[in-house]
């Protein structure tokens, strides 16, 4: 039986693959590119979701906002 991120192409494979991606862009700096393969943060992949908090939070990419990065690290969870 397929997950529904299978059915719309976002396997736990292709997660993490954008995943790996967009930390090595964040790693290099080049935020552009990384909140590009962190997309994968919309499809529930946490890794993903917690670094999209960081890049909020210090304006790494996106608009600095306390309150996005607030919402970023709620769905990554503990």
């Amino acid at each position: 039986m397929l997950t529904s991120m299978e059915l719309f192409g976002w396997s736990e494979e292709k997660k993490e693959r954008a995943f790996r991606q967009g930390l090595a862009a964040y790693l290099e700096k080049d935020y552009r590119p990384a909140i590009d393969s962190l997309r994968s943060a919309w499809h529930g992949h946490k890794e993903s979701q917690f670094f999209m908090g960081v890049m909020s939070e210090f304006g790494y990419g996106l608009a600095q906002s306390k309150i996005s990065s607030f919402d970023w690290y709620k769905k990554a969870g503990p």
